[in-house]
Parts: C-alpha cells; sequence; structure tokens
C-alpha cells in the first residue's frame, strides 16, 4: 500500500504540476474523474489494464478506442505515458490523488453524509457552514436506512457518527446483550 502511495503521489504530482502550467486543472480534472468512474464501473477494464500478459500497445489501443473523443490530448498523453513506464496497475490510486491534489489546491473539502432520508437544502447549507466556515465544502449524499436515525459525517479520515445505530450498539455493548 505505501509502495501505491509513493507511486501514486509522484505520477499524480508531476501531471498536477504540468496541467497547471498549461492551464489545464479544471479539463483534467473532469477527464480524470471520467476515467476513474469507467474504470470504477468496469472492472473488466481494469483488469485488463492490470493484467501482465497484454501488451501495452494493446492497453493503449483499449484506452485510445474507449476514450479519445472524450479526453484533452494531454490526459491521453499522460495515460500512455503510465502505460509506457509500467504504472497502469497504479491508474486508480493516480487519478484519485490528482483530484485530492486539485481539491487542496482549489480548497474543496469532499464530506459524505449519510442519513435515512434526504435531507432538505437549508438542512445541507447548515452543515456546509458548520464542517468549514472558509473552504468549499461538496456534500457527497448517501441514504442509509440501516442508520435508523441521525447522520454519520466522514471527512477524510474522521468520522462523526450520531446515528441511533450506533447508539443502540453502544447500548447493547453496556448491558453485554
Amino acid at each position: 500500500m505505501i509502495q501505491n502511495n509513493k507511486v501514486a503521489n509522484r505520477y499524480a504530482k508531476a501531471f498536477f504540476i504540468q496541467t497547471k502550467e498549461n492551464h489545464q486543472l479544471e479539463k483534467t480534472l473532469e477527464d480524470c474523474q471520467l476515467i476513474l468512474k469507467t474504470l470504477l464501473q468496469e472492472q473488466e477494464l481494469l483488469g485488463v489494464l492490470k493484467n501482465p500478459t497484454v501488451s501495452k500497445t494493446s492497453k493503449i489501443s483499449v484506452l485510445t478506442k474507449l476514450f479519445k473523443s472524450h479526453l484533452h490530448l494531454l490526459t491521453l498523453n499522460f495515460l500512455r505515458l503510465v502505460i509506457n513506464r509500467g504504472r497502469e496497475a497504479f491508474l486508480q490510486f493516480i487519478l484519485e490523488e490528482f483530484i485530492r491534489l486539485y481539491n487542496v489546491e482549489q480548497n474543496i473539502i469532499i464530506v459524505e453524509l449519510s442519513t435515512t432520508t434526504s435531507l432538505s437544502n437549508d438542512l445541507k447549507e447548515s452543515i456546509k457552514k458548520k464542517v468549514s466556515l472558509t473552504a468549499d465544502v461538496r456534500l457527497v449524499e448517501k441514504i442509509d436506512k440501516s442508520l435508523i436515525g441521525g447522520f454519520i459525517i466522514k471527512r477524510g479520515d474522521k468520522q462523526y457518527d450520531a446515528s441511533i445505530r450506533k447508539k443502540i450498539r453502544n447500548t447493547k455493548r453496556v448491558f453485554k446483550v
């Protein structure tokens, strides 16, 4: 896992610097999100990229056919570089790291909010303000009926669990049920 982070950090940072110098950050972010979404939805594609028996030329050809009309030339060239250097198995981590770097650069905080029902816009805005007064907070809302009530907020590696499910578990633990 540490090796994944080192490789992802190096490639994502270099790509980030290059796109920033070329004033292509927003377009490249969209490209990275599209590729990452595709990789996560199409496990077969991820399998092909990670398969050492598939030639580099074939991998480049597959990605080019899939994304040529959707991606900026800079992004396509970066994909070719990653594959030619034998780092395609780390592509998912590189893309995730690029998105993280973009969010840090733009002062964007991604917060995952899990509730049992959808919240009103006023309540969402109130939560955003509580999370950060200075940063642009983006809520990723998830509906989880197993919470019974309440909510869970995740920001990075921190989590605040104010769900009824947690309170029931804590009560069971106290009474050893």
